[in-house]
């Protein structure tokens, strides 16, 4: 009999948290549930202290410390945050009793996340907080068990926010989420269906505010509109208020993605759409303010139009082009990426390195430049960058005559690097066509070959082949050339699927060994250079004093700190090979002044001591 009598109470009492409250109406005054009657007399709304009622059933106010200092602390943050008091109401008419650890646990997890929620959303939306704040009385907490969501409604008229949860504690966010729509939705009445050229000045925060919330919603044209006003807006408000001016071109920067995806995946849809269409009228509109806004937005927002506005083909024809072209009209993104790129010389060609979001300059450089990286001893490492900048302009023949006349009137030796690396990096067809464009300036086609020339593991057979056949011609035509050319030689020589070299018909096939003066200018190439002289040696003039040439060279490699410890790993090998090389040719004067020079070292750096008597074995006649 006792458990059926318990069974039967918790039945009843979970018929009665199911049940519809019969406590507060949506506008905040006492009502009965739908089809209820009227409320009966034990539904009691009590003041039980400042500013907090509470609807209660029968009896249970008194389970409740009322003077707990988390409530009041609470209800007076809110006050504060607001600018005015506001009452809380508690309908738990319908809530099973005991409620006193409802209550307190409501008081210890819940009710201080009002202000909290009041405080972040009057950072986060200003103006919708002002409307809010100005017309909220009352916060009503209606606790109904027949409801499985809860239902936050603003009405800003009467002031009272409603809250209708079924029997869980508050949620997060109640009361910006019920500023925020009752805002928007007065903002709907005012804007909905207007242009930016008929908002007084006086409405340009609350347009603003609109476009930015509700305009940019629906269908494509009804965001075309939205996007077509916010440029207009942004250029009423460029004399001011300089905070709307700022938030409209942080807010258009970021809707390039709109036109993007257009443009990728509805290309039959929007093609033809000119001016007059909303499509049209917002293309236009938006790539106007891409120009006129351009030298004012921030390196972030740069960096965010510049890696959105590169849009790859998918499909037919990307083999040919793989960018699209006839879009954003009258924006040229060849010159915005050329600003960037004289930006990058004008900081000092810094060096692309590991990079999060926030470094947004070195962002922009990295994804524009894309310079090459040294790491160790590959001198040329491709950084998190898609080299779009440089083949978007290779690939097209207009802008590939222009890309190639732009980097060689700058003159730059870091600028022509970075240009003949990316071309390498994407396999470009059009390699040995900048190659050969560069010949009129001997000191950029010679950095542009010495990037080729290390980067040749990766050309493909006929490449390397037509570079080959056009030394002859260069070695021929212009001696400042040849330096270079016999580093390129070297590494066609030595690089992975390497094509074997004719030295021995070097000087029929050139027209004379290479001089003193030749190697010199190989060997100023650098370290790589260095570690290859063996290779051009049988190139070289008997009386070249090739020995002499390399010594200081080769000391200046091992001195670098830089550069020494991998000159270390290499020189081994490449010295073993020049000895024999030496001895081919019976060159003992130059394998004297080698030991000599390893013999000076050793009393100079006892601690290379085990390496230098490598050196001076290999170099002592057998």
């Amino acid at each position: 009999m006792a458990a059926m009598d318990r069974r039967l109470l918790v039945l009843c009492l979970l018929l009665s948290a199911c049940g519809a409250s019969p406590g507060y109406s949506e506008d905040g005054t006492t009502a009965a549930a739908p089809g209820a009657g009227p409320i009966t007399a034990n539904v009691n709304v009590v003041n039980v202290t400042n500013n907090v009622y509470v609807a209660w059933g029968d009896h249970g106010a008194e389970e409740v410390d009322w003077e707990d200092a988390r409530l009041a602390r609470a209800v007076n943050e809110t006050a504060s945050l607001i600018g005015h008091p506001v009452e809380f109401h508690f309908n738990v008419s319908m809530m099973p009793r005991p409620t006193a650890w409802f209550f307190d646990a409501l008081f210890e997890r819940d009710i201080g996340g009002v202000p909290r929620d009041i405080e972040r959303f009057k950072g986060r939306s200003p103006q919708a907080f002002i409307y809010g704040a100005e017309h909220l009385k009352q916060i009503y907490f209606d606790y109904d068990g027949s409801v499985r969501e809860t239902g936050i409604t603003f009405n800003a008229e009467r002031g009272v926010l409603w809250v209708r949860m079924g029997g869980r504690y508050i949620p997060d966010g109640v009361v910006s989420y019920g500023f925020r729509t009752a805002y928007d939705a007065r903002l709907d009445q005012r804007f909905d269906g207007r242009r930016a050229e008929e908002v007084d000045p006086a409405e340009f925060r609350d347009y603003a505010s609109w476009i930015d919330s509700r305009g940019f919603r629906g269908d494509r044209e009804r965001r075309a509109g939205a996007l077509r006003n916010a440029a207009v807006l942004w250029d009423r408000t460029r004399q001011g208020p300089a905070d709307v001016h700022g938030e409209i071109t942080e807010w258009l920067s970021k809707k390039v993605s709109f036109l993007v995806q257009a443009y990728g995946r509805h290309a039959d849809e929007v093609e033809g759409q000119g001016p007059g269409t909303p499509w049209g009228d917002a293309e236009e509109a938006w790539c106007k303010w891409v120009n006129a806004a351009w030298p004012g937005l921030n390196d972030e927002q740069r960096a965010t139009l510049l890696d959105k506005m590169y849009i790859r083909r998918t499909g037919r024809g990307r083999e040919d082009d793989p960018y699209l072209r006839d879009i954003f009209p009258g924006v040229d993104l060849f010159q915005l990426s050329l600003g960037v790129l004289d930006r990058w010389v004008t900081a000092g060609h810094p060096t692309p390195a590991r990079v999060t979001r926030r470094e947004h300059t070195q962002q922009l450089y990295l994804w524009v430049v894309c310079a090459p990286r040294p790491e160790g001893r590959r001198m040329y490492d491709r950084g998190r960058c898609d080299s779009d900048f440089w083949r978007h302009a290779v690939t097209d023949s207009q802008l590939r005559d222009r890309l190639f006349a732009e980097i060689l009137r700058r003159d730059d030796d870091q600028v022509t690097e970075a240009l003949f690396a990316n071309l390498k990096w994407f396999s470009s067809d059009y390699t040995l066509e900048a190659w050969r464009h560069f010949e009129t300036s001997p000191q950029q086609w010679s950095v542009g070959t010495r990037v080729l020339s290390e980067l040749m593991s990766y050309s493909r057979q006929d490449l390397r082949a037509q570079m080959y056949d056009d030394s002859v011609r260069l070695w021929r035509r212009n001696p400042r050339l040849r330096g270079a050319l016999l580093y390129l030689l070297a590494c066609i020589e030595t690089g992975r699927g390497s094509s074997p070299v004719d030295w021995d018909g070097f000087a029929r096939l050139y027209g004379g060994p290479a001089n003193r003066r030749d190697f010199d200018a190989f060997l100023s190439l650098g370290t790589g250079a260095v570690s290859r002289a063996y290779v051009v040696w049988p190139a070289l003039a008997r009386n070249a004093n090739a020995a002499d040439a390399l010594i200081p060279h080769l000391e200046r490699a091992m001195n670098d700190p830089e550069t020494g410890r991998d000159f270390e790993r290499v020189a081994h090998g490449a010295l073993r090979s020049l000895v024999e090389v030496l001895r081919e040719r019976r060159d003992t004067a130059s394998m004297f002044r080698l030991r000599r020079f390893f013999e000076q070292r050793k009393q100079q750096r006892p601690s290379e001591a085990r390496l230098m008597d490598t050196f001076i074995s290999m170099t002592t006649p057998r």
